[in-house]
């Protein structure tokens, strides 16, 4: 399609179908998208053209010879079974192809009439990307590895970063960049030298006086821009992470959230994005501690060994909460801001959480009002990534609970010598604390600072008389749909499959409204294509500045545990 081949290194042939699937591994990639995982800058590139817009795709899609030839040339040595299910796996990867290709057109024409900001997640490059210490150790030294990573990041550039900020393109690593695609790379196909890999792939290095392994990325992805009441900020969380030793190399998303924030004006409104949610699900979350951990009943440890449960990579251990420390820089560092937003997606399912943190300042408690909004997947699911909306396993959150958390250290069992050091528990109130977690108290050990409440929101929901819903009805796109029913409306809803997500604001209050795919609750629906997507769920949220010295945590926590210590500052309330 370009008029010329790309040399990948050790002189790999990808005319074999079987190499990409067999030999992926030999990058140190942990991805479980082996059988289509892109390579070349090509590829890439025609990924994005054929996602973006519909104007390329052929009239008619490969065949099943086409994809498997062996069935073809193999007929009498193929068993039976094996042919069934290859049939089997093509028809549903083809309806979910047309489905795709169906909903294009309204995806180009909505990113065609809406200022749109993009920042990468992982499957712009590869699944796990720069998860944990050993998958940066592995693909960062072998070849293949680093053209991928160099394949995606340039073609990310070219389709995303550059409408984000065109400037950082007109001069220094960006204009070398871009002036190395226009000039050379049509007349030499082999331009990834390690100049150009200097600049895009991050550098893996190692703090020895601090313990910690980090990323430096020498090309900056995050950005800021602002504006009259708010600033909004994109973080960079996959190339500029952390692995603290004594966290077993568990991410810290960002080395230092500080940097990429730059300075700022704390008396507006602070829109903050990151790729996962800052305050995840926390029963997910608890749940992917404990299987890593193995903190769980001997069966459930069985069956999750042998259905791949365990580990770093299976579940992507990468929430923001699972490093301690990074956790609470983070939290001591948005403490600052007494109102924040946070966008977020790649968790595959919606909701909205109201976050109340305190932050100590001298002698008193600085209150910051966040609210976190994640919409995520309104395609890209299956019946496990439905788990939390239907409250499968309790997967989901439960809205009348507030879960509390605040920096405590104490031990397991003061019987134990040495005695086991616990840092930043997670419980959803003070009696899980004590009893459930058995931690106990350490007088010269508590710290009061930061703690957080998070409180999930539910909705009435919608009702299908509204003006909205007339609205939707009467426009010209409901046209083509032919399945225009809106049942099942779901009520109550506090965590939501494949969705998008309006957010709008009044002076004192945020409403965000969660619009679904109409379907099938418990999984995917091939037909949703057909079907108008209506506004399920509206979350509000009112802002509430003051507060009571008995609203924290560590109050909670201290007046319940005998020979604690006394609190003797008391907290500031905050003004409107």
């Amino acid at each position: 399609i370009f008029g010329w081949d790309e040399k990948l290194p050790n002189k790999l042939n990808l005319e074999n179908a079987g190499w990409r699937h067999n030999n992926i591994n030999k990058t140190g990639f942990t991805t479980t998208d082996k059988k289509s995982h892109l390579f070349t800058f090509q590829e890439f590139m025609v990924m994005y053209l054929v996602c973006f817009s519909e104007t390329l795709w052929n009239d008619s899609l490969s065949t099943i010879e086409d994809v498997f030839p062996f069935l073809n040339e193999q007929k009498k040595s193929v068993k039976e079974e094996m042919i069934k299910n290859k049939y089997s796996y093509f028809e549903n990867e083809k309806k979910q192809v047309l489905s795709f290709r169906k909903c294009l057109p309204f995806v180009r024409k909505a990113l065609a009439n809406i200022s749109t900001l993009m920042i990468f997640d992982d499957h712009e490059i590869t699944d796990d990307w720069h998860l944990d210490k050993n998958w940066n150790e592995k693909v960062l030294t072998n070849p293949v590895g680093r053209r991928i990573l160099f394949n995606g990041l340039i073609t990310y550039a070219l389709f995303q970063d550059w409408g984000n900020n065109y400037e950082k393109y007109q001069s220094g690593d960006g204009y070398k960049l871009f002036r190395a695609f226009e000039k050379r790379i049509v007349v030499e196909p082999n331009i990834h030298n390690q100049v150009f890999e200097k600049i895009l792939i991050p550098d893996f290095k190692r703090d020895n006086e601090n313990k910690f392994y980090f990323l430096e990325s020498n090309f900056k992805w995050h950005y800021k821009l602002d504006f009259n009441k708010f600033q909004l900020v994109f973080l960079n969380t996959r190339t500029e992470r952390q692995y603290f030793d004594k966290e077993e190399y568990l991410p810290n998303l960002v080395k230092s959230v500080g940097t990429q924030i730059g300075q700022s004006t704390t008396n507006k409104l602070l829109i903050l994005v990151s790729a996962a949610p800052i305050f995840g699900n926390i029963p997910i979350e608890i749940g992917q501690e404990k299987f890593r951990e193995g903190r769980i009943d001997q069966i459930t440890g069985i069956i999750g060994r042998v259905k791949g449960f365990t580990g770093m990579y299976p579940k992507d251990q990468e929430a923001w909460s699972f490093s301690n420390k990074g956790f609470t820089n983070l939290l001591n560092f948005i403490g600052i801001f007494p109102k924040v937003l946070i966008l977020s997606g790649d968790v595959h399912y919606a909701f909205t959480s109201y976050i109340r943190l305190w932050k100590q300042v001298n002698d008193s408690f600085r209150l910051s009002e966040i609210i976190q909004c994640t919409s995520s997947a309104l395609k890209n699911s299956d019946k496990t990534t439905h788990y939390p909306a239907i409250n499968k396993y309790n997967l989901s959150p439960n809205a009348n609970t507030p879960y509390k958390m605040l920096k405590v250290t104490g031990v397991k069992n003061f019987r134990e010598t040495p005695m086991s050091i616990i840092e930043n528990p997670r419980f959803k109130n003070v009696d899980d604390l004590l009893f459930g977690n058995k931690l106990l108290s350490v007088a010269n050990q508590i710290i009061q600072n930061p703690q957080f409440v998070v409180q999930y929101m539910t909705s009435k929901g919608y009702s299908i008389n509204e003006d909205i819903f007339q609205k939707i009805m009467k426009s010209k796109q409901s046209k083509v749909f032919t399945n225009k029913e809106a049942k099942d409306l779901v009520h109550n809803t506090i965590i939501g499959k494949d969705n998008l997500s309006l957010i709008s604001f009044k002076e004192n209050s945020l409403t965000n409204s969660l619009w679904f795919a109409i379907g099938n609750r418990e999984m995917p629906d091939n037909t949703e294509s057909e079907k108008l997507l209506f506004p399920y769920v509206r979350h509000k949220i009112i802002f509430n500045t003051q507060f009571d010295k008995n609203e924290l945590p560590f109050i909670e926590f201290t007046n319940r545990v005998k020979n604690s210590v006394k609190i003797t500052k008391t907290p500031a309330s905050v003004p409107a």
